[in-house]
């Protein structure tokens, strides 16, 4: 089964510390294949609207490779410097919620994706970690946020979105860490549900609590074809703005089946 890709918005994204570079998000477009090449070769096609940024766009500035602040671009690099001697070459200015501001290398800044225009593309982004998956909680979610977790497992990553949205519901098909999910976060919504065998229920329950984004926690839980099957459902009854997905297969199947 092949996803309807061209529905998705799709954006690869790597933490990349251990190459002392910083987040990434790869965007998928359609230039040249990605068969067969190497990971560095992956990298070098990163198209440039995921580290450029326009005037007013909202952002997160990254210092020592660790999220600090939310802040809006108020100024773009300067782009030639003949006498190599402006110290703010190739740097964005942003502006604090303090009004304070600060110069900082594209590479240190992060995107906070939105759709553009209503009938644009919703957003999938796919990473393959648990660490990515919880940053992409903190920079992509806001207070005004109604998400699903869909394999929430014992609720550890529920419990973490819910710090930065409006409410959660952590999906999972197993009862014994539905129980086990309760038991540690009795504060939070759990419901034993396999959204492919119970697609009306699940179906109703997205629209009847507005759902705006979906987190999906599938890593090693389920074979590749279950989670394009459960993306197109997501995609053709839920329609959330932003669908962000934890799975190493995932991952492998943008990078070999779509150019990049």
């Amino acid at each position: 089964m092949l996803l309807q890709h061209s529905s998705y918005n799709v954006r690869l994204y790597e933490n990349s510390t251990q190459n002392n570079e910083s987040s990434r998000m790869k965007t998928k477009t359609s230039s040249s294949t990605t068969i067969g090449k190497t990971e560095d070769e992956i990298n070098k096609l990163i198209r440039k609207d995921c580290s450029t940024f326009e005037i007013g766009e909202e952002v997160w500035v990254l210092k020592s490779k660790k999220l600090f602040a939310k802040a809006k671009v108020i100024e773009l690099p300067v782009q030639e410097d003949n006498n190599n001697n402006n110290e703010h070459f190739g740097k964005y200015l942003v502006q604090y919620k303090d009004n304070s501001t600060y110069h900082c290398k594209p590479d240190n800044l992060l995107k906070i994706f939105k759709k553009t225009t209503v009938d644009s593309p919703n957003i999938l982004i796919v990473c393959k970690t648990t660490s990515d998956y919880r940053r992409l909680a903190r920079t992509q979610l806001t207070k005004e946020d109604v998400i699903i977790e869909i394999g929430s497992a014992q609720g550890v990553c529920t419990n973490y979105i819910e710090k930065y949205c409006k409410k959660v519901i952590g999906i999972d098909k197993s009862k014994e860490y539905i129980e086990m999910s309760r038991k540690n976060y009795p504060s939070l919504e759990f419901i034993c549900l396999d959204i492919l065998e119970s697609k009306e229920e699940f179906i109703n329950l997205s629209k009847e609590l507005g759902v705006s984004k979906i987190y999906i926690d599938i890593n090693g839980n389920r074979l590749l074809p279950t989670v394009l099957q459960a993306l197109e459902i997501i995609q053709k009854e839920v329609k959330p703005e932003v669908v962000v997905v934890k799975s190493t297969e995932l991952y492998q199947y943008f990078v070999n089946n779509i150019d990049c």
